[in-house]
């Protein structure tokens, strides 16, 4: 049996892919053009089709795909009397089986046995090869006598349409703070919250305090905040436990937690307060890679620490209706963790986006060359900041001696930035090395300001579930390099960009290795700033065909 898979997103379509070539010869493209002319020419060698309805258009397609939403139907379309002739099956996986897209694929005019839709959250990849086996033994297909209902020139649904979920949902969503004061988390959820409003779903924000600044930039986006009652012993995020003061008559169709930091939280309020509604628990972190590069309190082991932890998003997820992670190395370690608990088909990838906004022009500064360290450094280790002191002093030696290069760390707690500077500048000895130390800010307009100024962003953590703060930099079009143990740059390297490889580089634990890697990989970047921003700019328009937040909030209210 001859199969030919076409998605464009080959991270998360391998599971499907090493179903199908368990039993059958697969060839696989990435790309609509590919498809479109594959099926053209070549229908007649296979005996099935897999195609993905969501894919990234040729710019001529735009329009008629309403800028990638529909292309697999406009492939279908193209290829309408090919397929019909040579009677191949085809299976659209999508996760938005509307009745937007059974309109769009009804209009193609191919007959119903010919064309099978299927929501991927309920066809997992174990049961992909079956599904393709039954397709290919259906009897042949001619188009029925209703087929003409909808002619074949009848109009793709407008993007506004297409866009509305099926059901406008209100989601809860519980977190410790609006602005990111603790880190990138925060970010996420603010990120995700406005995302969702975008969505035309009716969005609430759940938090034990918030300024009257924060309130009214989150009306500017649709999401409403609401603060939990003061209550007596309770303080900070434990009083998000109470009955949030939501509007008469409004009940969370969906709760959102996040990890451990408000996971327990949603729990409680989605079994106590509102047991109709379905509960989403994200999952931020893996345990067990980054407890080992923590700092302990005495009498503390790491890998109990990382067991204690992982137990408890274990325990989390059981009864929610959606474990959603971020990114690709956590959906790895939680589905692994899930096994025997969790269903499969209950256990999603969820990407972050590229923000909507077209990028300020960057700037690239005449007066100091400055590597960028961004985020929490209490975990100096687990965030390499050892790595980048060595590489930089390192790389500083191979610059033009009128070169002046700084490493510029935003994000010491208050009152440790001179004892962080210390410590740097002795990871990096006997080299000498200029160290600005900063203290951490929520204030994104600061952060973005250091993004800007910045030569290139480095992120070299040993252990990442995702790295928010390298994609923020993509999206302003800074140069980054990205420790390969993180799950951004994992994605990155799913998509085979030959941009993304470059921002890519290894962390192996070994501070005199990894760090003489790292200097060579700063040092081309610090020489030819022109090319790398040139670079980068190519990275962010490329990733953000396959990183948007609508898609993934689409994704994942398909899923619900």
């Amino acid at each position: 049996m001859k199969i030919l898979f076409v998605d464009d997103d080959q991270f998360y379509a391998q599971k499907y892919i090493s179903s199908l070539e368990a039993g059958a010869d697969v060839t696989i493209l990435k790309t609509a053009e590919e498809a479109w002319l594959e099926i053209r020419d070549n229908a007649a060698n296979y005996d099935c089709i897999s195609l993905d309805v969501m894919m990234p258009p040729p710019a001529e397609w735009s329009d008629d795909t309403l800028g990638g939403l529909f292309t697999g139907i406009e492939i279908l379309r193209k290829c309408k009397d090919v397929l019909l002739k040579a009677q191949i099956p085809v299976f659209l996986l999508t996760n938005h089986e509307t009745p937007t897209i059974k309109l769009a694929i009804k209009s193609v005019g191919l007959p119903d046995g010919l064309v099978t839709v299927a929501r991927k959250i309920e066809t997992p990849p174990s049961e992909f090869l079956d599904c393709i086996e039954a397709l290919v033994r259906r009897p042949p297909c001619v188009p029925s006598p209703t087929a003409d209902l909808v002619p074949a020139s009848a109009p793709i649904p407008t993007r506004s349409q297409s866009l509305r979920a099926p059901e406008d949902l209100t989601f809860l969503s519980l977190a410790t703070e609006w602005d990111s004061r603790h880190g990138g988390l925060s970010t996420f959820n603010r990120d995700l919250c406005l995302a969702l409003a975008r969505a035309n779903h009716k969005v609430y924000c759940y938090l034990p305090d918030f300024s009257d600044k924060e309130k009214s930039s989150a009306a500017e986006g649709g999401v409403t905040l609401i603060s939990a009652p003061q209550t007596p012993s309770l303080n900070g995020a434990e009083r998000l436990v109470r009955r949030p003061p939501l509007p008469k008559d409004v009940n969370p169709d969906v709760i959102i937690g996040h990890d451990r930091h408000t996971g327990p939280h949603a729990l409680i309020m989605s079994t106590d307060h509102f047991p109709k509604s379905r509960r989403i628990q994200f999952i931020h972190t893996a345990p067990f890679e980054i407890e080992n590069h923590k700092s302990l309190r005495i009498g503390e082991l790491a890998s109990e620490k990382a067991e204690a932890r992982q137990d408890q998003q274990v325990a989390l997820c059981k009864e929610a209706a959606i474990v959603a992670a971020v990114g690709p190395r956590l959906y790895r370690e939680i589905g692994q963790a899930l096994m025997g608990h969790v269903q499969e088909n209950r256990i999603l990838p969820f990407i972050p986006g590229i923000s909507p906004t077209p990028p300020r022009e960057p700037t690239i500064s005449k007066y100091a060359i400055q590597c960028l360290v961004l985020g929490r450094t209490e975990d100096k280790e687990l965030k390499g900041l050892d790595i980048a002191s060595r590489a930089v002093a390192l790389a500083t030696l191979q610059m033009p001696k009128d070169s002046f290069v700084q490493l510029v760390v935003r994000g010491a707690p208050d009152g440790e930035g001179d004892d962080l500077k210390k410590w740097m500048m002795q990871k990096a000895s006997p080299n000498r090395i200029r160290v600005i130390v900063k203290s951490y800010t929520s204030d994104r307009e600061t952060l973005r300001n250091d993004i800007a100024k910045a030569a290139l962003l480095l992120m070299p953590s040993r252990a990442e579930g995702f790295g928010l703060v390298g994609l923020e930099a993509i999206d302003l079009c800074t140069p980054v390099l990205l420790s390969e143990q993180s799950g951004l740059a994992e994605f990155i390297s799913s998509l085979s960009i030959e941009e993304g490889r470059n921002c890519i580089a290894p962390v192996n634990d070994d501070l005199k290795s990894d760090a003489d890697v790292w200097k060579d990989r700063i040092v081309s970047v610090l020489q030819d700033r022109n090319t790398a921003f040139n670079r980068s700019r190519t990275l962010r328009e490329k990733l953000a065909n396959h990183m948007q937040w609508n898609n993934s909030v689409r994704d994942l209210c398909g899923a619900l």
